[in-house]
């Protein structure tokens, strides 16, 4: 059996979301704002009647907090998926999200933000491998609970199109695995088919 129903979600809204800060370092502290928690607590609402074999968060807590809250009187094996991860932000880390929008728009997803080790391709590639470990897994229904970025490319993805989609902090959409498993060709020779950099 593998996994045939994927719930994602992006985590609620957090402290540096307000402040517009990146965050790539899951040992900086970083809560969910008192409205976030109010969104993981909708999303908890929004799930209840959904059948959920497994939570999986990433290392960092505002995607655990985040679980925890929604499905906080549900008793739901958990995992943590390192390889979903935000990406760091090198030296751009705790610096305005501007500052690396701007970067971005002068280079490529092959460069290098200065202190970093990883590039925004490699981040997406690694990002695909685990999704594919992911859907390969036994558990028949699966909620994520991830980072904007990630969820972006899965969504455009699973509806194979790079038209923007609106990702709001904590609704779940959910994704038809047979339709994100239809576009691994395209995905194998340019993780980059359905998502613009």
């Amino acid at each position: 059996m593998v996994v045939k129903r994927l719930i994602v979600a992006r985590h609620a809204e957090s402290e540096y979301n307000v402040l517009g800060l990146l965050n790539g370092d899951p040992s900086v502290p970083c809560p969910l704002t008192a409205r976030g928690r109010d969104q993981a607590r909708a999303l908890g609402r929004a799930l209840a009647e959904q059948t959920i074999d497994l939570r999986i968060t990433t290392d960092f807590p505002r995607t655990r907090q985040t679980a925890d809250i929604a499905l906080a009187s549900r008793n739901i094996p958990s995992l943590v998926m390192h390889e979903l991860n935000d990406p760091p932000n090198g030296l751009l880390e705790g610096r305005p999200y501007e500052e690396h929008r701007r970067w971005r728009q002068k280079h490529g997803p092959d460069d290098l933000i200065p202190g970093m080790e990883e590039t925004e391709r490699q981040y997406l590639e690694r990002f695909y491998a685990a999704i594919k470990n992911l859907l390969a897994r036994p558990e028949g229904s699966v909620l994520l609970i991830a980072h904007g970025m990630g969820i972006h490319w899965m969504v455009r993805s699973s509806r194979r199109t790079d038209e923007p989609v609106d990702i709001g902090f904590a609704e779940p959409l959910f994704l038809d695995s047979q339709n994100l498993r239809a576009a691994f060709d395209d995905l194998d020779r340019d993780v980059y088919a359905f998502f613009t950099h």
